[in-house]
């Protein structure tokens, strides 16, 4: 067991990634820390750097480029089709994908993609949720 110098929490030793000239072979800090750190200070030299690598993560994930993940995010003018805003500030539209097919959609803001796969991607769904709202909150 360990004391993280970042979260102050006592860890497995597992917890803590291998360093040969610290005096029992590990880091100071745990991992998440330890990646959490680094992330941030990535983030203040490189903004550009850290969020193609965060796109890259989830083009790798459904098969596309980073410069079709571009395009798509051109052709909606940067914003998410369902709701018609931006990303939080520091986030990046996600590619929301059929769950059946597989195939992609179109980027969406987390919130919405949450929404839909909440819905189990079903119209039917989508179609009472929107009943339901207009009975208790009146017509749009």
């Amino acid at each position: 067991m360990k004391k993280c110098t970042g979260c102050l929490k006592t860890k497995p030793l597992s917890e803590f990634g291998n360093r040969a000239r610290s005096l029992d072979g590990k880091q100071a800090q745990c991992k998440s820390c330890h990646k959490r750190v680094r992330v941030a200070r990535v983030s203040r030299k490189h903004p550009d750097l850290l969020h193609k690598l965060s796109v890259l993560k989830w083009v790798k994930k459904y098969g596309t480029t980073f410069e079709e993940w571009n395009k798509m995010l051109s052709k909606q003018g940067g914003l998410c089709p369902i709701c018609g805003l931006p990303p939080s500030e520091g986030r990046d539209l996600v590619i929301d994908h059929c769950h059946k097919t597989g195939k992609i959609r179109g980027l969406l803001c987390s919130q919405c993609n949450s929404f839909l796969g909440l819905a189990y991607e079903s119209t039917e769904t989508l179609y009472a949720a929107i009943r339901y709202l207009d009975k208790h909150n009146g017509p749009r």
